[in-house]
């Protein structure tokens, strides 16, 4: 879709310049056929961008996932325009090349080194059919093998970097007891594992605000050292599944790992608190 419109106009211009037709110099030929696909061009490429236009309208979650895509679409499309109109001509007076008599044509060194390349392997494909076929059908197998390993969610999980542990303890638990417990917490996480490098915790929200939290749940934002310097070979992943299996039997609470900005989404989208299965 970005390539469309210069290969239009390349092809358009050695389709001119190879017609032994068709007189003029190499630059009156090369605008000659530019202008022939110059309309055609510029309206599809408007048309591909009018079909986003109508994501720039949604408001709210869908215009904050959305409206990214539609600009960065619209400015590649409008960039692919810009180099094929004027970028892509320029390249085609430097390679293509007419020789001075006659209509022949003489290649740049570029083109005849990719010729030179390409043309013995077509050749060779095109006398032993099976073969091409059959690495056709291989590259078919890898990706049908390949394709359940693909992730299948809508956003990716990143690696931010900290995580985000929320506690839910007793509903009936005092504001002590909850800051008692989180503090239990805190010192076994950062003493079981060396990766931790800080923890903040909050019992609780202000009723003030437009998430208040009773007293017992807790967040922490756990701090972790760059993977450079944990002392276990260990992957990201790895490591807040540990730190889950290790909490389970934490009395009197339940945990949930994730981290800041998914967790953020996640009740943005849903209204939960919990990871988007």
């Amino acid at each position: 879709m970005m390539v469309d419109a210069a290969i239009v106009i390349v092809e358009n211009v050695d389709r001119v310049i190879h017609d032994p037709e068709v007189k003029g110099t190499r630059r009156e030929l090369i605008a000659q056929a530019c202008a022939e696909v110059l309309r055609p061009v510029i309206f599809a490429i408007l048309i591909i961008i009018i079909v986003f236009l109508p994501l720039f309208m949604l408001q709210g979650v869908e215009g904050k996932t959305f409206r990214p895509l539609a600009l960065t679409v619209s400015l590649a499309m409008l960039g692919s325009l810009i180099f094929a109109l004027l970028i892509a001509p320029a390249l085609s007076e430097i390679i293509m090349r007419r020789r001075s008599g006659g209509g022949s044509i003489e290649e740049a060194g570029v083109l005849r080194a990719l010729v030179a390349l390409y043309r013995p392997m077509v050749a060779f494909l095109v006398r032993a059919r099976w073969l091409a076929a059959g690495l056709a059908g291989a590259l078919v197998v890898v990706g049908v093998l390949a394709f359940p390993m693909l992730g299948s969610e809508f956003t990716p999980a990143l690696k931010e970097g900290d995580l985000l542990v929320r506690l839910t303890m007793a509903p009936s638990i005092s504001l002590d007891e909850a800051k008692e417990t989180v503090t239990r917490f805190e010192r076994r996480l950062m003493n079981r594992f060396p990766e931790v490098e800080r923890v903040v915790s909050r019992v609780g929200r202000g009723e003030v605000g437009a998430h208040a939290d009773p007293v017992n749940s807790a967040e922490s934002f756990v701090g972790l050292k760059p993977e450079s310097e944990w002392t276990e070979d260990i992957s990201y992943d790895d490591l807040i599944a540990e730190m889950a299996e290790y909490f389970e039997d934490f009395p009197g609470t339940q945990f949930n790992f994730t981290q800041p900005i998914a967790a953020a989404t996640d009740e943005l989208l849903t209204g939960t608190k919990r990871n988007l299965p």
